[in-house]
């Protein structure tokens, strides 16, 4: 199964982001690179796209900035994303991927976080879950 998941900016990650070198200018104030990564808790290593944005180009890029050197003047311009991938494309087209489903995000948080999405057990969904989980949808809906 294919898939790109947005990467969490633990130490690590933010270690290789910051040992990067290789970037490709993709359009004005957007650079992209690719870098394998293996985590600790990882079988094997796994290709991670990097995207960073210059704040004074793209003053609304979204992304996080590098808490882990915050000192250091070059990061606080940027804003960087990052992608591990199984998937084949270029790293640019990964990142236009990921960022055509950006809304898709919003959904899954908004169902784990407003309906309680991450406490059932879909292994043995029964009927009696799928009608809660209907009621919840529309009471959410004719409520706000």
């Amino acid at each position: 199964m294919d898939y790109i998941v947005a990467v969490k900016f633990t130490q690590p990650i933010q270690r290789m982001i910051h040992d990067s070198i290789n970037w490709i200018v993709l359009d004005t104030g957007i650079e992209i690179c690719e870098r394998m990564y293996q985590s600790e808790s990882w079988s094997n290593a796994r290709r991670i796209v990097i995207v960073r944005q210059r704040l004074k180009d793209r003053p609304k890029a979204p992304g996080k900035q590098l808490k882990l050197f915050a000192e250091e003047e070059i990061y606080k311009s940027y804003r960087y994303s990052a992608y591990v991938t199984n998937m084949k494309l270029s790293a640019s087209e990964i990142w236009r991927l990921y960022r055509g489903r950006g809304d898709a995000e919003n959904r899954i948080k908004e169902l784990k976080y407003d309906f309680g999405f991450d406490s059932f057990n879909l292994k043995s969904l029964c009927y009696g879950s799928i009608i809660d989980v209907c009621y919840d949808c529309i009471q959410f809906n004719v409520t706000f």
